[in-house]
Order: C-alpha cells, then sequence, then structure tokens
C-alpha cells in the first residue's frame, strides 16, 4: 500500500515537465498555422464594408482576412484602381466603371482573386420642401428658400448641390415666362412667378443641374407641382 501510494516523480522531474507544457503549446500552434497556410481550401474574406460594389469617385472600404494568416502578413491590389490602408482595412477609388479584380498575396503568393462592379453613383433627387412633385400650397412654396437633393436608399453619405435650375408655369392658355437661378437658391423672380398663380395652376421646375463630391456635373429629373 505505500509503494502505491508514493508518487513516481520526484519534485524536479514534476518541474521539467511543467515548463515542457508552455513550449509544447507554442509549437502547436506553429504547426497548426502552418498547415492551415498550406491547405489549398484556405478561408478568405473580402468584404465591402457598406455596399457590395465599388463607386466612382468614392472611398469604398473594404475588409481583407484570410484563416491561418495574419492581416499583416497579406498584400491586397486591384487591377482597377488605387488601394491605400492596411492590417485588413483597406480604402479603394476605382478608375472606370465595369469591374474590379481585388487580390490578395503573402510572400509573393497569390492566395484568391475577387471580382467586384464598378458603377456610377446613381442620380440624386431634387426636392421642394421635401417632395419631389404633387400638390403643393402656394405659402408652403413660397417658404422654401432652396432646392434641395436627397439619395434614396443609398449607404454613402454624399455631398450634391444644386448649380442651377429653372421656374417656369403652364396655366391654362396662357405663356408664362421662365425663370432661371444659378444655385440651388429659389429667386425673387421665381417666386414672383409662383405668387401669380391660381389653385390648378402647375409649377415645373426644370434643367435642374446638381455638382456631385467628385466634381461632375448632372442633370436631374425635372419636378412638376400643382398649386391648390
Amino acid at each position: 500500500m505505500i509503494m502505491m501510494t508514493q508518487s513516481k516523480f520526484n519534485q524536479p522531474s514534476k518541474l521539467r515537465i511543467m515548463a515542457l507544457i508552455p513550449l509544447a503549446i507554442i509549437l502547436l500552434i506553429r504547426v497548426s498555422r502552418v498547415n492551415a497556410q498550406n491547405n489549398s481550401n484556405v478561408v478568405i474574406a473580402v468584404e465591402p464594408v457598406k455596399m457590395n460594389v465599388f463607386y466612382l469617385g468614392l472611398d469604398n472600404p473594404i475588409k481583407v482576412a484570410a484563416s491561418g494568416y495574419e492581416a499583416s502578413d497579406l498584400t491586397v491590389t486591384i487591377d482597377n484602381g488605387r488601394i491605400y490602408g492596411e492590417n485588413g482595412e483597406y480604402i479603394i477609388r476605382p478608375f472606370r466603371p465595369g469591374s474590379a479584380i481585388v487580390t490578395v498575396s503573402s510572400n509573393g503568393k497569390e492566395i484568391q482573386k475577387t471580382t467586384f462592379r464598378v458603377k456610377l453613383v446613381p442620380n440624386p433627387v431634387a426636392m421642394i420642401a421635401g417632395r419631389n412633385g404633387g400638390y403643393i400650397s402656394k405659402n408652403e412654396f413660397l417658404k422654401q428658400d432652396k432646392v434641395l437633393v436627397m439619395m434614396a436608399d443609398f449607404d454613402f453619405d454624399l455631398n450634391f448641390e444644386i448649380v442651377e435650375f429653372t421656374v417656369s408655369s403652364g396655366a391654362e392658355a396662357e405663356y408664362k415666362p421662365e425663370f432661371k437661378s444659378n444655385s440651388n437658391k429659389i429667386t425673387e423672380a421665381q417666386k414672383e412667378l409662383i405668387e401669380q398663380l391660381l389653385p390648378g395652376d402647375k409649377v415645373y421646375l426644370q434643367d435642374i443641374k446638381c455638382k456631385g463630391p467628385d466634381g461632375s456635373i448632372r442633370e436631374l429629373e425635372a419636378l412638376t407641382f400643382e398649386i391648390y
């Protein structure tokens, strides 16, 4: 009984075994990482942060990760645009519409290619008093100072601004002149035109042009309102 209950290892032997445990863990981690990098089924994630396409004229953020690799081990390039960033987080600015291929590599070895669509930013919608047409009272129209723009169902916050538009009216059997604004502001002449209208008369905002974040000028759809 005394021999069965005695420890088979003396104290120095126990300490040596315990000292080997951290080393064994480190070796297991390194072996698993090497195996993952040598595995042809490495899982790659190239994820647009906001949308599944890249847009011209915008900073398109993406995140890149690969199983078995540290983010700092990866090199990310693109064939249609500029890319900058590090440690798995990048910004892409494409050059032209069509498609763009993002390539992920490590130590000169290509791991994966991912293709994305490249599109123009859609046009915003011009608005008066929060509307893009329909019925509006004369008083409400006259209270407005500017023609504003809104991006519908778009994840990016973009700065579009109206640079010119015209206002005209189509009262029955009567020609009324057209007045132009060279900014987003409704001019006094345009308000005087609205002041003369009667219920049922229509107001047209046409030749609406806006400037996008990339500096390009776009022409927007006309607006039609009926005074009540």
